[in-house]
C-alpha cells in the first residue's frame, strides 16, 4: 500500500497484519481525493477508524494542516504511529486510542473541516456517528464527511445539518459525501 499523490506520493505505508482491518483501495482513495482536492489545503482532518491511517496520511500528503487519528485497536494504532514516523509528520498529527463514537461524544470544542468515517463493513452504528457529529458541531460549516460502507448498505440523506451531497459505487464499496449545511 502506498500514498497515491501529493508530497508523499509513492511512499510505502505499513499495513495492519491480519484480516480485521480493511484498507481503502488505491482506486477508491484516488477517487475520494480527486473529489476533495478543492477543500484539502490547510484543512483540519479527523480520521475515524483509522486502521493504517492511509486516508489521513493521504490528506496530509495533499496539503491538510493537521490530522487526528482515532482507533480502538492497539495494533492498528501502532501501525498508524509507524506510518506517521516514517513520513516525518509527527508534528502535524495526533493519535487517540478510543472507540470512535465515544471519542465523538466526548469531543470538546473541537471541529474539523473533513472527517473520514471508514468503519468495518459489518459496523451498524453509522447513524449514531453522523447524528453525534451533527448535534455536537464537530464538522465545521461547509465541511465534508466521507463515509465508506459496503455497497449494500443504505444511509438516509439528512442528519440534522448534514446533507448527502453525492454517492459513488466502486465494486463492493460505496462512498457517501455529506456536507454541513446551515447552523
Amino acid at each position: 500500500m502506498r500514498i497515491i499523490g501529493g508530497e508523499f506520493g509513492g511512499r510505502k505505508l505499513t499495513a495492519v497484519p491480519g484480516i480485521k482491518t480493511r484498507p481503502t483501495s488505491a482506486r477508491v482513495r484516488e477517487a475520494i481525493f480527486s473529489t476533495l482536492l478543492p477543500v484539502i489545503k490547510q484543512s483540519l482532518v479527523l480520521d475515524l477508524f483509522a486502521g493504517t491511517g492511509a486516508l489521513g496520511l493521504e490528506a496530509l500528503s495533499r496539503g491538510a494542516a493537521k490530522v487526528e487519528f482515532v482507533d480502538f485497536n492497539s495494533a492498528a494504532l501502532e501501525i498508524v504511529r509507524r506510518n506517521i514516523q516514517n513520513l516525518g509528520v509527527v508534528e502535524k498529527t495526533k493519535v487517540h486510542k478510543n472507540d470512535s463514537l465515544s471519542f465523538l461524544q466526548n469531543c470538546q470544542e473541537q471541529s474539523y473541516d473533513l472527517i473520514f468515517l471508514d468503519p468495518p463493513y459489518l459496523y451498524s452504528y453509522y447513524e449514531d456517528l453522523l447524528k453525534t457529529i451533527a448535534t455536537k458541531g464537530i464538522l465545521r460549516k461547509n465541511g465534508i464527511i466521507v463515509v465508506e460502507t459496503s455497497s449494500k448498505y443504505e444511509l438516509i440523506g439528512v442528519y440534522f445539518n448534514l446533507v448527502l451531497a453525492k454517492t459513488r459505487n466502486y465494486g463492493d464499496t460505496k462512498i457517501w459525501y455529506f456536507e454541513h449545511k446551515g447552523e
